[in-house]
């Protein structure tokens, strides 16, 4: 080794052996004190989820013409053209504008303007069903706010119910945004519920039956009333025109009211393997509501372990409920 390279050497490790001396000094007590590890420098979690504010945080950017100048943002279209049927405007549009009356009265003429449309059978121009559901489903969001204009509101619900060659899936609508409009004044009432409950149109029934299931939960519901629901409900499950989301609704009347005679269709359908697991799992549900006898209990045992592990849950969750009546 070279006197250069051994020179070299002893002066970085008398600087490495300087820079320890240095730093153990440096700590309280001297250079015989232990050594202490800095303590952990806390960090704050980062945030996660949406984060709601007051205002709207996101400002609108601005937009140049090629000439440099800044453009004026557009306004929001206004009521006659959201709700145009040519003016060919984008559903977020027209929702935009709603959107902004919601919580807002908006006159007596505006208000027989929105009515107009949502009986209105044609659609607007660049829109399909499933759109033009979601705008009225909003017109009549900010129609069912508007104070004193309950009756003039239910009134265009029940001519859009009764229709029935309407769209089924707006008449359905009708049913929902009724109870809201009740709720606000009794003396609309619910006899268009109980039309629907008797109807031969399953869909339509099973939504109003839930709703007035739920009034019954209440209290609200006459004994005779809760009887008529029963029966109907009764139907619907037994029904081999009915659809199953229809049946499966009628099954969890049942099984609310206490419907004995549902018994044997939950039966049933519960060990039917061609029915639908959504189906065959609310006909478990109410056999639990229901209970029965000893039968009926060692056949919610036994799925509780069988080999359909889709029932085992709800089957556990019957036995939960299950009483010898």
């Amino acid at each position: 080794m070279s006197k250069k390279t051994s020179a070299s050497l002893c002066l970085a490790a008398l600087l490495i052996t300087g820079s320890a001396v240095w730093w153990w000094s440096g700590l309280p007590g001297g250079s015989d004190a232990e050594p202490r590890v800095p303590a952990a420098r806390t960090v704050a979690p980062p945030k996660t989820g949406v984060v709601s504010t007051e205002v709207d945080s996101h400002r609108a950017l601005p937009a140049y013409t090629v000439d440099g100048q800044e453009t004026v943002r557009p306004a929001d279209p206004a009521l006659e053209d959201a709700l145009s049927l040519t003016s060919r405007l984008p559903l977020e549009s027209r929702l935009k504008t709603l959107h902004a009356l919601l919580g807002r009265q908006i006159g007596p003429d505006n208000s027989a303007f929105m009515r107009a449309f949502v009986t209105d059978k044609a659609l607007p121009e660049g829109l399909d069903i499933r759109q033009v559901r979601a705008l009225k489903n909003d017109v009549l969001n900010v129609l069912c706010q508007q104070p004193g204009e309950e009756h003039a509101t239910a009134a265009v619900l029940r001519k859009l119910y009764a229709d029935r060659s309407a769209d089924g899936g707006l008449r359905d609508y009708a049913l929902q945004h009724l109870v809201s409009l009740i709720e606000r004044d009794s003396s609309i009432g619910w006899q268009t519920h109980w039309t629907a409950v008797d109807s031969d149109e399953p869909a339509l029934a099973a939504t109003a039956m839930i709703h007035l299931s739920l009034r019954q939960r209440r209290g609200g519901l006459t004994a005779e009333e809760t009887t008529r629901l029963g029966t109907a409900a009764l139907r619907i499950v037994g029904s081999d025109t009915a659809k199953d989301p229809a049946r499966t609704t009628a099954l969890q009347v049942c099984g609310r009211l206490q419907v004995i005679d549902a018994r044997p269709l939950a039966h049933a359908i519960a060990r039917d393997e061609r029915a639908g697991f959504p189906l065959r799992i609310a006909a478990v549900a109410t056999l639990g509501d229901l209970g029965g006898d000893a039968e009926t209990q060692a056949y919610l045992t036994g799925l509780t372990t069988g080999p359909e592990k889709r029932l085992r849950i709800p089957a556990q969750s019957a036995l939960q409920r299950f009483t010898s009546n």
